[in-house]
């Protein structure tokens, strides 16, 4: 799918503002979203031909969440993982093209980060979808139950791993940013497999 290199620079760019909004650029969570906002530039200026056109191969129709999964599909096969989706979107979503970055983006770090060092199958599946205009993700992946752990609250993760400053960040920034479409996180773990479910409410 050959896309306009303007048009979808514009949209990851969206990335950017969160540090006006969210002050300074000293918070971990502004590090973590600069370097994936890095991570993403580049990727965009190597799949862009010289006339300025992105060629990226066609996923969900949806423009911005194809570049995403794009990138992070090529991270997962560098580590030997299988990925399964199921993926029914618009073209055009609801939601702000940054909040989505975040929520996705970090989903998917989150499933390839707790599966690629793991013995055995290592497999991610993703569903996708949009119902009655509500934005609705499910990303599941093996892990290793012995090194991540619920926080006490339940919701946060801890990680026995060196290092656990910035380890489960990520879980940090999808629950902040659905809250702000009064939506929802969501994570169960059952034996060996860990899953993440995030709900957006339209406003």
């Amino acid at each position: 799918m050959a896309l306009n290199y303007r048009n979808i620079w514009l949209s990851f760019s969206g990335m950017v503002a969160l540090k006006v909004r969210t002050g300074g650029s000293e918070s971990p969570g502004i590090i973590t979203l600069s370097k994936e906002y890095v991570r993403l530039r580049d990727y965009i200026h190597q799949l862009t031909d010289e006339k300025g056109v992105l060629q990226v191969t066609t996923i969900s129709g949806n423009a911005l969440i194809d570049g995403l999964l794009a990138d992070k599909f090529d991270v997962a096969r560098k580590y030997e993982i299988a990925v399964e989706y199921h993926i029914e979107i618009p073209t055009k979503l609801p939601f702000d093209d940054a909040d989505l970055c975040i929520i996705v983006g970090n989903a998917l770090d989150n499933a390839i980060d707790g599966t690629k060092d793991i013995e055995g199958a290592k497999k991610i599946e993703i569903s996708m979808g949009v119902k009655q205009g509500n934005f609705l993700l499910k990303v599941k992946n093996t892990f290793n139950p012995e090194l991540i752990k619920f926080d006490n609250n339940g919701k946060r993760l801890r990680t026995s791993k060196t290092d656990k400053s910035n380890h489960g960040m990520g879980i940090g920034l999808i629950e902040e940013t659905a809250l702000k479409y009064n939506g929802l996180m969501e994570i169960t773990m059952n034996e060996n497999i860990f899953c993440l479910s995030v709900l957006l409410y339209q406003n």
